[in-house]
């Protein structure tokens, strides 16, 4: 079983070579996206291509897509066990098929499904509160000495964040004894193909800014004010980058289609604030990258 594996930042053209290997070896696709599983949000998860190619090809197995609804939570748990589900529902095609090809960019997602280990723990809001305090060092010592095997999992980045080490402090429990406990033999024994979409800096960050640019020609607009009178403002897929900054500008500006219409500098200041968000977002994606490629 092989797993072609298309990890980079986003405008990195990832969807266009899944699409690519999939015409070579016609292995279903996985997305691997923390912004793609909700339905109806669209045009600022550039998932248009995705749905355009999925119209002209339903013979092709699709999964990481379109699976909640706009007013539902997503976390790394409930995709990984939606994978798992997926996997084991059409677990005769993709073996029959002789493999899988994953493309996105959120690594959290990808390390859940490909380490197989157990995400299920508890939030512990008393030892949260009493962990804030700590220094960066002091988190470090307690996390190797109470969960060794969740500290090493880390890499650097995560290693010094301290949210990710009150995380591992947390998960004591589940680090040590349920590591196995949906660990998905496919992910775990397929033989994995990497392929590294990271171009230069400056080319990636003005096809970001191009990509931007284009998602408000496409609707954006119409496509957050359909989310916002369906769900309300506070629905979790208006939290996601760029439907946040839209949404706050909505509210913020009572005639905000005026300034549009006028090209006015507050909806320029939206775009260009929308761009540096997608712009961070790729350096993050770019940082976990070394994690699977090196430098």
């Amino acid at each position: 079983m092989e797993l072609h594996i298309l990890f980079g930042p986003t405008a990195t053209s990832k969807t266009k070579m899944a699409q690519t290997l999939w015409e070579k070896y016609r292995y279903p696709i996985l997305s691997v996206d923390s912004r793609k599983v909700y339905k109806g949000a669209d045009i600022g998860t550039n998932k248009l291509e995705i749905l355009a190619f999925q119209r002209s090809h339903p013979e092709v197995l699709f999964g990481g897509v379109d699976f909640l609804e706009p007013n539902q939570e997503v976390s790394v748990y409930i995709y990984q066990q939606y994978v798992y589900n997926w996997v084991a529902q059409n677990c005769e095609e993709i073996k029959n098929a002789g493999g899988l090809i994953l493309h996105g960019g959120t690594g959290l997602y990808l390390d859940a499904i490909l380490e197989g280990r157990s995400l299920l723990s508890k939030r512990n809001d008393t030892l949260r509160n009493a962990l804030l305090g700590l220094s960066i060092e002091n988190l470090q010592k307690k996390a190797k000495k109470i969960n060794p095997v969740g500290f090493e999992r880390l890499n650097n980045s995560d290693a010094k964040n301290p949210r990710r080490l009150i995380r591992v402090i947390e998960n004591e429990k589940n680090e040590n004894i349920g590591i196995n406990t949906v660990e998905s033999n496919l992910f775990k024994n397929a033989t994995k193909i990497w392929h590294d979409s990271r171009p230069g800096r400056k080319a990636l960050y003005e096809k970001i800014n191009e990509r931007v640019h284009r998602y408000f020609s496409e609707g954006w607009f119409k496509e957050v004010l359909w989310l916002l009178g369906t769900y309300g403002k506070d629905t979790p897929a208006l939290k996601m980058m760029g439907y946040k900054q839209i949404v706050n500008f909505m509210m913020e500006n009572a005639t905000w289609e005026q300034l549009i219409a006028d090209d006015m500098p507050q909806y320029e200041t939206l775009i260009a604030t929308i761009q540096r968000e997608h712009r961070r977002y790729a350096k993050r994606q770019e940082t976990w990258g070394r994690k699977y490629f090196g430098a």
